[in-house]
């Protein structure tokens, strides 16, 4: 097989895929928006669009609409009426006056909230319990539900025995979510969330588990058994979602697993809930892989060596070899994530082998680079790696041999 058939092979592919991606977002540009949901950001917040690609890629690759808002834009609040759904995640910055009657308004109108917030504990102190709290009562459902604490004192719900790889990474069965639309399909979440106060069981939606206790920001046990974490308000006109966790449908990786929060079990099929009751729109869930098996790293050590038996003593040929051989590993984790969303097949190298989600490049303009395409520079770069490591066992090798004879 001749390099220059090689080298038409690879381009090709890799334009397959260029032109897939890119026909795809073109035809669902076209479309009707089925749904359109606005994120609000404000200075300081941790969990903003940057977090939420996954998210934001599967709701813009059902032709859906993901769009965020400045909480220092007033200009931006005039808006709020295009949008099926607002997403409030843990804020950054204290709601204005202006901003909070712009809410009100929009559900009194019949827009939708999902009011996230967020764990205040040890060095993370998020939360903002108060900022949040002053929402969910100027919008008039302070009286059902509330976040518990306060910004200096909050807390995290943990549990020892119910948890994936970490205490904080609490995992929630059916079993903890009552009776609900938000519930149908639930089988497993995992959440690192705080608490919250309800006064109305009516709104309750899902508890941590009995074996789950509270810790304020002081490392103090104040609550154990059932917290409260997930609730949901009808007013009529609008609905409410109220949520202990930013991180639940975020990017962020569990410690210890490999998975991202978004892609872990059933929370993506939760958010998918919370959008069809609060907008009555229902994408379809894709299946969600969460089998990886780490075996390339043993294929490009083996071409490593093989490359150093075969070529060492020509210097282009090597260079040559191992650029194709990364190129190969590149296209390889692509064409997996193009097609089933995710790399089942990788290397093993900590918190880069399993890839799940694009990234959001900000800056000037905001630059949203596709799964695909963060799989593809990822794996690039590990097989020039390895395989440069292939090379160098096989010169240790060569050495060996040569001072034994």
């Amino acid at each position: 097989m001749s390099k220059r058939f090689l080298r038409i092979m690879f381009l090709s592919a890799l334009i397959i895929i260029l032109l897939a991606s890119t026909h795809a977002n073109s035809f669902k540009a076209q479309e009707e928006a089925p749904v359109k949901i606005l994120l609000r950001e404000s200075p300081g917040q941790y969990y903003s669009s940057a977090m939420y690609t996954t998210l934001i890629s599967e709701i813009r690759g059902v032709g859906g609409v993901f769009d965020t808002y400045s909480s220092t834009d007033k200009d931006s609040y005039a808006n709020f009426t295009n949008y099926d759904l607002i997403i409030i995640p843990n804020p950054g910055q204290d709601f204005s006056e202006e901003e909070l009657q712009a809410l009100r308004n929009y559900v009194e109108t019949g827009g939708s909230l999902l009011v996230m917030g967020d764990v205040q504990y040890g060095g993370n102190t998020y939360g903002k319990p108060d900022w949040l709290n002053s929402l969910l009562d100027y919008i008039g459902v302070g009286d059902k539900v509330h976040f518990w604490g306060t910004n200096d004192r909050s807390g995290e719900i943990n549990d020892d025995v119910n948890n994936e790889a970490r205490p904080w990474q609490v995992k929630v069965t059916s079993e903890y979510f009552n009776p609900h639309p938000l519930s149908i399909g639930i089988e497993t979440v995992v959440i690192t969330s705080t608490a919250l106060e309800i006064y109305d069981q009516n709104v309750l939606i899902a508890t941590s588990p009995s074996t789950s206790y509270l810790n304020d920001v002081n490392d103090r046990v104040v609550a154990k058994g059932k917290i409260p974490w997930l609730a949901a308000v009808d007013l009529g006109s609008g609905k409410v979602v109220v949520c202990g966790s930013s991180r639940m449908f975020s990017d962020r990786s569990l410690s210890g697993v490999g998975s991202s929060y978004i892609k872990y079990k059933d929370n993506l099929r939760l958010f998918y809930n919370i959008l069809k009751w609060t907008t009555g729109y229902a994408p379809k869930l894709k299946p969600i892989i969460d089998v990886f098996i780490p075996i390339l790293d043993i294929f490009a050590l083996i071409l490593g060596f093989l490359i150093g038996m075969y070529f060492w003593g020509n210097t282009r040929s090597v260079i040559a070899y191992i650029s194709w051989g990364a190129v190969i590993l590149g296209l390889i984790a692509a064409l997996q994530v193009f097609l089933f969303g995710v790399t089942v097949v990788g290397v093993a190298l900590p918190q880069w082998g399993y890839v799940s989600s694009g990234i959001t490049v900000t800056g000037e303009a905001e630059v949203s680079v596709p799964a695909w395409a963060v799989a593809f520079m990822r794996y690039l770069l590990a097989g020039f790696f390895e395989i440069t490591l292939g090379l160098i066992v096989y010169l240790l090798y060569l050495n060996i041999v040569k001072k034994e004879g």
